[in-house]
């Protein structure tokens, strides 16, 4: 088939594959939800909180301790890639 007859053809074909994929109902309702704001507003949603921190509190403070070596290996690596 010849090229410049190809190319309308496909164009064509996509512009009505793309006018019957639009629907003819307007989009129903939409809503914006605060999960986090919500979660965080019931008691259970604090004690989860809380039981989550005290889980993971010892885990923070080793990498806390961890920080300033970590942050001079980073230093020191930069200062010896950089010529």
């Amino acid at each position: 088939m010849n090229k410049t007859i190809l190319f309308p053809v496909l164009l064509i074909c996509c512009l009505a594959a793309g006018a019957f994929g639009q629907s003819a109902t307007p989009p129903g309702k939409v809503g914006i939800l605060n999960i986090q704001g919500a979660i965080a507003g019931t008691q259970q949603g604090q004690k989860a909180a809380a039981d989550l921190q005290s889980r993971y509190e010892p885990k923070r403070r080793e990498l806390e301790r961890g920080r300033p070596r970590f942050n001079h290996c980073a230093s020191s690596s930069a200062a010896a890639a950089t010529p």
